[in-house]
């Protein structure tokens, strides 16, 4: 049978296999370090490093959301790939290694006593090729074709290797034999090929023990990049052309080693957005030449799509942690070789004249706020002129239909809509309810700052009327709010699937809009009517978290109750054709409120790009 891995399914069996045992002994202390650069090659798409967690308190936030059963069940979940009964869930990994291998806790951080790293990489060939003949729209870019390495310190023997993989391979036929599990000999006789079936197709997890390295292959094991790692690990690669000699992962290190980072993740972004120029140069050449193509298409050069987006521009995602006595202390950093084109319209569409504050918002309205410092109309001309640089002719296509628009609607887009809006947008995070339970979900509003209010709500006014969407009204505490209809197509749009409607209102001097939450719109007019204890004096909040010496300007701050974050994350995943959970999977969880911990963050724009601090420590 030809075997056909499948990167999800192979990553999914392996986490819950034999991986676990790196896993659970990631609260050891290290006593041995990997270098991840002097393992990779250079052209390596994802590195995720964890040295190590020092043992903590079992009060640490840190170990407390790791060991919180919420967690626990939806990972069994996931990884069992269906509904679990939560009276048969494992509040832990370790849990899991008793009763898969017979392994304790103790031998597994025997056996794992260092450093652990996660490597991808995203062969770029096969995504070219579906677009070459498929296009972009028939889902010819979507199939990404990412192979995932795990590498981990390990005082294993040969022999007690072999003997976990088959107390593995017994333990999959006997709960799980409709998927034929077998252990194969692969590429030398300490590599292992474990395939199980998985709809219809085979998926297949590669594990190898090189000396004192453990190696976990998810996806495609047969390219050069596997093959390089594996050389590397083997103390045969070349060091010249290793990860380890790029100068942007040098700089990376150079911080995580200074810091005493526990763990970061590196991206070398720049290979990886010239590879996506690439899949639309692709898929755009394929779209021009199809019979019956849009005219419009005929008019973008190849080299001027290239510009448009300036995506090759992003040069690196980093990402560094480090444990605290009381939480967890994070870095991300996004650099740019240069703003130009689209992405750099974006990056560079910040107001640095404009100062960041939390409103004049009672705290206990709330479960989290976002503010930015965004000059949006700055950033919306500014796509609309890039799209002379995609080219001149649809430029001025573009503009020659705006200006059209304006005697149909009675409104200059442009001038009155996008003219009239400030430069601060603030997201609110919250309930409806003022007493939620554990099955209540997530809302949130935007409030976006208006620099002519008046103008502003004239020219909204005329707009929705001309569409045929004139909004329902009703007064709440001195303010009107306007609802337009789920139904209408902006509100359809713009509501997330929640409530019946998009609601609106001016508050202030600011645009206040709640999608699909009556109560929570008129909650925040409440707290900010009559804001008692105010975010924007409280003094843990306001209290700047990026070091005086770090340069650039201040860009935005935010913060966010973790037990409202834990149920985003999850419901993001409930979302969408490929949902991995069940819609109503809160009902099924135990509360999260005891998780009575903050996410606080401050973003600046350093000029290389933007870099965030971020703490995650218990409320005061």
């Amino acid at each position: 049978m030809k075997q056909k891995i499948q990167t999800w399914n192979s990553w999914r069996a392996g986490v819950t296999r034999f991986s676990m045992a790196a896993i659970a002994a990631m609260t050891a202390n290290s006593a041995l370090a990997i270098k991840p650069g002097e393992y990779l090659p250079a052209d390596a798409s994802l590195v995720v490093h964890l040295d190590s967690i020092n043992d903590l308190d079992d009060a640490h936030p840190v170990k407390r959301i790791g060991k919180h059963p919420g967690f626990a069940q939806v990972l069994e979940t996931l990884t069992s790939g269906g509904q679990v009964d939560p009276d048969e869930v494992k509040s832990s990994f370790q849990e899991k290694l008793e009763a898969e291998f017979g392994l304790t806790p103790e031998e597994a951080v025997k056996l794992f006593p260092g450093s652990h790293t996660l490597a991808g990489y995203l062969d770029t060939e096969p995504i070219l090729q579906r677009v070459a003949e498929r296009g972009l729209s028939n889902g010819g870019a979507m199939d990404m074709n990412w192979n995932l390495i795990l590498l981990s310190e390990t005082t294993m023997t040969p022999e007690r290797f072999r003997e976990l993989l088959e107390s593995s391979l017994a333990f999959a036929k006997e709960r799980r034999p409709e998927r034929n599990p077998e252990l194969i000999p692969a590429d030398g006789p300490s590599s292992f090929d474990f395939i199980e079936m998985k709809d219809g197709e085979e998926s297949s997890t590669r594990f190898t023990l090189v000396d004192d390295l453990l190696l976990v292959e998810f996806g495609n094991v047969e390219n050069d990049f596997s093959r390089s790692v594996n050389e590397y690990a083997g103390g045969e690669g070349d060091p010249a052309v290793s990860l380890a000699s790029s100068r942007s992962f040098i700089d990376s290190m150079e911080y995580a080693e200074e810091s005493g980072s526990d763990f970061f993740v590196f991206s070398p972004l720049g290979d990886l957005m010239r590879t996506v120029e690439a899949v639309v140069e692709a898929g755009l050449e394929q779209a021009q030449n199809q019979e019956g193509a849009n005219p419009m298409l005929a008019m973008i050069p190849k080299d001027g799509a290239m510009t448009f987006l300036g995506l090759s521009n992003v040069d690196k995602f980093f990402m560094s942690g480090k444990t605290t006595p009381d939480g967890l202390d994070m870095v991300t950093e996004v650099n740019l070789a240069e703003r130009t084109g689209l992405i750099g319209s974006i990056f560079s569409s910040y107001n640095l004249d404009q100062p960041v504050a939390y409103p004049a918002l009672s705290t206990g309205a709330v479960e989290g706020v976002a503010v930015t410092s965004y000059d949006l109309p700055a950033l919306l001309n500014g796509v609309l002129d890039k799209f002379n640089t995609l080219s001149p002719m649809l430029g001025g296509l573009v503009q020659m239909q705006l200006q059209q628009l304006t005697p149909k609607f009675g409104v200059d887009i442009q001038k009155d809509i996008i003219g009239s809006v400030g430069s601060e947008m603030v997201e609110l995070y919250g309930y409806g309810e003022d007493n939620p339970t554990k099955e209540s979900k997530p809302v949130t509003a935007y409030s976006l700052a208006l620099a002519d209010p008046q103008a502003f709500q004239a020219s909204l006014g005329t707009l929705l009327e001309k569409l045929g969407m004139a909004p329902q009204t009703r007064e709440f505490g001195g303010v009107t709010i306007y609802s337009v209809p789920k139904s209408a197509k902006l509100g359809q749009s713009l509501s997330n699937g929640g409530g019946d409607s998009l609601e609106y209102a001016f508050v202030g001097d600011s645009l206040l809009l709640s999608a699909g939450s009556a109560d929570f719109t008129q909650k925040i007019i409440t707290a900010t009517n009559d804001p008692q204890s105010a975010l924007s004096s409280d003094a843990f909040l306001t209290e700047p978290i990026i070091p005086a010496d770090v340069p650039g300007t201040q860009i935005g701050v935010s913060h966010l109750q973790f037990p409202l974050f834990a149920k985003m994350i999850i419901l993001s995943m409930t979302e969408g054709k490929d949902a991995k959970l069940d819609p109503d999977i809160l009902s099924q969880l135990p509360t999260f409120e005891d998780l009575d911990f903050v996410i606080r963050s401050e973003s600046k724009d350093t000029g290389e790009g933007i870099v965030s601090f971020i703490k995650l420590e218990p409320n005061p």
